[in-house]
């Protein structure tokens, strides 16, 4: 996992009676001639890009430091990519030996907030910088780019500093996406070179809406930054920024008025805040999946042809209750799931991934909302493998006997158990035995790693807008790929069909299919095609069963009602430039 994930189960006991709580009627705004104040939880431990992980977190960055490309409400309200620092989005420019190249012109008269000129030398400098700092958050970042690894990336400034080339080791159709990361933002050329180089706030210039007036142990203070290039357009003379690591303590104060936005919020008052604020509770993506993984190689199945184990898998995933989960296994602000590439993955047209999901490609996910209709769906299968294996027997209420053994491995965190323990007693009520085994972290991974279970749990979380990076988790040769999907007994396999080009062949192995599939997507520069094969490549791992998505992991948060402009990046960091209170 490229960040954890799983949010601590919290006690009963939260002290949700310090605070009266107001009637929606009664939601009063903030002062409109008062700083907008706003409160994300404990203060940020860097302000420096190359530091800076996704996330609400990353708020604090997105507003000091602009990058080549940003985030700003398109048409129906949701973020669009749009340029920044950059005049345009440039095009891709194919190169003869295979690599890729992006020219990116600087929009004119920029200047950092101390009034010194912003350069392409300055992107040469922070990019260089962020991909081979030791304590860099997310150096991967800058794999796509020739050079990585060398510590010497190929990106290069003109020598009037108004254009920066930058040359891709091969097509990357994300690449744009990433420009608008922290780590991608510039920092001034040589004054990043201390650790502590953002400690003093009033010290470092900054190239976004908004530069640091005062930090100090208990807030920040932004200002607009009126050497920004659209500083007009910036709403908000100024943010402040309470600290406070009690998400109880900053429930209580949204409420008295006295902040504008919290985050995040104590998982034991949703039900409440549900219930009397709902207009003002934000339910937001993290771009993460909670999974469950059946192994191809599941001794316990191994009587079974392949058809008959796919058919168990995907029985095994319909009994299971995500509502029920979502609500009293893992309570918080989880959402249920019914496929794995989760909400706030933008289609090619910039709507949800989501809404064209599914094998009828209409948006209902590949598990059905009614769980009733599922656990028939589930039953009839069983059935039917145990009919045409006679390995064991499914009697009329739907109970099996003589069905194998199967073995659950989980980390031995308190959510991750309880949601094994939870389907330990679901399968049971069936005839299905699961044998539960935690195991610390570390002990964990090396075991999912070497196999030889039935079942086991897998969380993961993307860096950008994009389905491929939970598409090519399950490729036959990726490390990540737990299940050995396309490996072993199952590399010989060939049941899957594919179609490419308008033409569909069948009888394919997982290389020949879904390793195909992701080949194509990763080469293709045309967005309609990429989009549509990444729609058949969910659809085709669905089709095995082995990956059982559980619930998407979302961040949930208190915003006034009479905050306008407020925009939520795809990433999780809110975008301020526009945010202010309608009088």
């Amino acid at each position: 996992m490229k960040r954890a994930l799983l949010c601590t189960l919290i006690a009963a006991a939260l002290l949700l009676g310090a605070c009266s709580r107001a009637s929606e009627s009664t939601v009063r705004a903030p002062d409109a001639g008062a700083p907008l104040t706003l409160c994300l939880g404990a203060g940020p431990v860097t302000l420096d890009p190359a530091r800076t992980e996704n996330g609400i977190g990353a708020t604090y960055v997105v507003n000091l430091f602009a990058g080549l490309i940003g985030y700003r409400t398109g048409g129906d309200g949701t973020a669009e990519l749009t340029p920044e620092l950059c005049a345009a989005l440039p095009e891709p420019e194919a190169l003869p030996d295979g690599r890729v190249r992006y020219v990116f012109t600087l929009r004119d008269g920029l200047t950092w907030s101390d009034g010194t000129p912003l350069t392409a030398a300055d992107f040469v400098y922070a990019w260089n910088r962020a991909s081979t700092l030791a304590d860099a958050a997310a150096p991967y970042l800058f794999a796509c780019i020739d050079g990585y690894g060398t510590g010497r990336l190929n990106v290069t400034a003109s020598p009037d500093g108004r254009t920066l080339t930058v040359v891709l080791a091969e097509a990357m159709p994300t690449f744009l996406q990433l420009c608008a990361q922290p780590a991608y933002a510039p920092v001034p050329s040589g004054a990043a070179d201390t650790a502590s180089w953002t400690a003093d706030g009033a010290a470092f210039a900054a190239s976004g809406p908004y530069t640091v007036a005062e930090w100090t142990t208990e807030g920040l203070t932004y200002t607009k930054n009126p050497a920004y290039w659209d500083a007009d357009n910036v709403a908000a003379e100024t943010v402040c920024f309470v600290f406070q690591a009690d998400p109880n303590v900053s429930e209580s104060a949204f409420l008295a008025r006295e902040y504008a936005l919290s985050w995040p919020v104590p998982d034991a008052a949703l039900d409440d805040l549900r219930t009397n604020h709902a207009p003002e509770l934000r339910t937001v993506s993290q771009l993460g999946t909670y999974s469950l993984c059946f192994s191809m190689s599941d001794p316990a199945l191994s009587v079974f042809s392949q058809t008959e184990r796919a058919q168990i898998r995907t029985a095994l995933a319909l009994l299971i209750d995500r509502s029920y989960l979502c609500s009293e296994i893992t309570p918080g602000a989880q959402q249920s799931a019914n496929a794995p590439i989760p909400p706030g993955i933008s289609d090619a047209d910039g709507s949800a991934f989501t809404s064209h999901n599914g094998a009828d490609g209409k948006g209902g996910g590949y598990y059905g909302s009614d769980y009733e209709a599922n656990c028939k769906q589930a039953i009839a299968l069983l059935r039917q493998v145990a009919e045409s294996s006679g390995r064991f027997t499914v009697n009329a209420q739907g109970v099996c006997a003589g069905f194998p053994e199967l073995t659950y491995l989980t980390s031995d965190a308190a959510g991750h158990v309880a949601i094994a323990d939870d389907l330990q007693a679901l399968y049971a009520r069936y005839g299905i035995s699961l044998t539960v085994t935690s195991q610390d972290m570390d002990t964990f991974l090396a075991s999912r790693a070497a196999g030889g279970y039935s079942v086991t749990r897998c969380s993961f979380s993307a860096d950008i807008d994009d389905p491929m990076p939970f598409l090519s988790l399950w490729a036959s040769g990726a490390g990540s790929n737990c299940v050995a999907l396309g490996r072993g007994a199952h590399a010989d396999y060939a049941g899957y069909s594919v179609t490419l080009d308008g033409r569909t062949k069948d009888n394919c192995t997982w290389a020949e299919s879904y390793d195909a599939l992701l080949y194509r997507i990763q080469s293709s520069g045309d967005t309609a095609e990429r989009y549509s094969l990444m729609h058949q490549a969910e659809t085709l791992l669905m089709q095995t069963g082995a990956v059982c998505p559980l619930y998407w992991y979302t961040d949930t948060y208190l915003c006034n009602t009479h905050v306008q402009g407020l925009l939520a990046g795809p990433l999780g960091a809110q975008y301020l430039m526009g945010a202010h209170v309608e009088k």
